[in-house]
């Protein structure tokens, strides 16, 4: 693997990018960021899928999100903490499809956003 992701593990490091991160929602996704003193970037990943299929939708979720990250990582400034991930409720109920373009544009359309 080319450009493998660091995870953000700690506890104390989940409540200080609570605490002290900026939040960034669109639609049903969101991210939250701050900056840290490390050399690299950590990442997290959270997503919450209510409906038929969660588990399925919920890692097809995780795997586009760390695909996108992984592709933009390499643009971003780096001792970044970033948490990204989505509520949706009720997926499904209304013949909703999920499809990776859609996602691709919410994603881009939030690291858009993000100051550096």
């Amino acid at each position: 693997m080319a450009n493998k992701l660091v995870s953000l593990r700690k506890k104390k490091d989940f409540l200080l990018l609570k605490k002290k991160g900026v939040y960034l929602r669109k639609q049903d996704f969101f991210l939250l960021y701050r900056k840290n003193k490390l050399a690299y970037s950590r990442f997290a990943w959270a997503f919450y899928v209510r409906g038929k299929g969660k588990a399925i939708l919920r890692n097809r979720l995780k795997r586009w999100a760390r695909e996108f990250m992984r592709e933009k990582s390499l643009h971003w400034e780096q001792g970044m903490d970033v948490l990204c991930g989505a509520v949706i409720k009720n997926f499904l109920s209304n013949n909703q499809k999920l499809r990776y373009e859609k996602i691709y544009l919410l994603f881009e359309a939030l690291c858009q956003q993000i100051k550096h």
